[in-house]
This record gives C-alpha cells, sequence and structure tokens, in this order.
C-alpha cells in the first residue's frame, strides 16, 4: 500500500481547518493513576458539601413549589424548574453515595414531565421532597433498608397516579 499522499486535482483547494480544541485542552503529564488519585480527592472534599447543598437545593425546591407553582400563571415554568433541578438531584445522588436520593428524585422528574402542571398534586410533589430531605438528614448513603425501599416504592406508586 502507498502511503505517500494523492496528488490534488488541478482546481481543487484544500483547507486545512486550525484545531482549536488542542489549545483549549490540557494534556496532563503524569501518570494515570495519580490523575485518579486527584480526582477520587476533589470528589471526595466535594462530598463534604453535598448535604448542605441538597438540603439548600430542597429548600428552594419547597419555596418554588409554595410561591410559584400554587400560581396558575406560573405553575408550568415552576414544574420545569422542579423537573431539572429534580433531574440534577437524580444525576448527583449515586455519585455522591447516596443512591436513595436519585431513586426519589427519578420519581419526582418523571412525575413532573410525565403528568402536566394542571393535573400534578402538591402533596405527591411535597412527599418526594420530604423523603430527599429525610434521607439526607438521616444520612441514609447506600441503597437503605426494607422501610426506605418501601418508602421509595411507595413514592413510586403514588407518583403512578
Amino acid at each position: 500500500m502507498n502511503d505517500m499522499p494523492k496528488p490534488t486535482p488541478p482546481g481543487v483547494d484544500i483547507f486545512e481547518p486550525p484545531n482549536f480544541l488542542k489549545a483549549k485542552v490540557k494534556v496532563l503529564d503524569a501518570p494515570v493513576e495519580e490523575i485518579i488519585g486527584n480526582a477520587n480527592r476533589s470528589l471526595a472534599e466535594l462530598r463534604t458539601h453535598y448535604e448542605t447543598w441538597t438540603l439548600e437545593e430542597v429548600g428552594r425546591l419547597y419555596d418554588l413549589l409554595a410561591r410559584r407553582w400554587t400560581k396558575d400563571t406560573e405553575r408550568a415554568l415552576a414544574s420545569d424548574m422542579m423537573r431539572r433541578t429534580a433531574n440534577d438531584m437524580r444525576g448527583r445522588g449515586g455519585t455522591f453515595e447516596y443512591p436513595l436520593i436519585s431513586q426519589i428524585a427519578e420519581s419526582l422528574c418523571e412525575y413532573l414531565g410525565r403528568v402536566t402542571p394542571a393535573e400534578q398534586r402538591e402533596d405527591i410533589i411535597r412527599a418526594h421532597l420530604d423523603a430527599i430531605q429525610a434521607v439526607i438528614r438521616q444520612k441514609i448513603q447506600g441503597p437503605g433498608d426494607a422501610t426506605a425501599q418501601a418508602i421509595v416504592a411507595g413514592l413510586r406508586k403514588a407518583a403512578l397516579r
């Protein structure tokens, strides 16, 4: 096989665009183990703040529910904002060793996405927020016990009504 480039036909110009991505990406000149160790240390540092962040986020959701979701003219926007926040919480729960948060937030996210804002029930939304708050306050990491799993199952069932 010939590795020589083919000649450019007459009348054809080949444009090689600059590689802007290469200038933006920092190439780490370190062993993989060191890079992974640094990432794990950074994650551990973030983990120390996760509970506080989550409680603050739940507080904002309670506020959103009380101040905006209850108003017919703002309910759709408030519902979408709550759904997006629940989706973010779902993603972070497992990262920070709170899979119950992920499960509860996923149930809330699915509920808010499936049920129209006009048909959403405040008690179902509030039950999800109460459960997330309880998991964080009681520091229930991991899958939780049978009671915790029963609560998650109950929330899912309520959200499917």
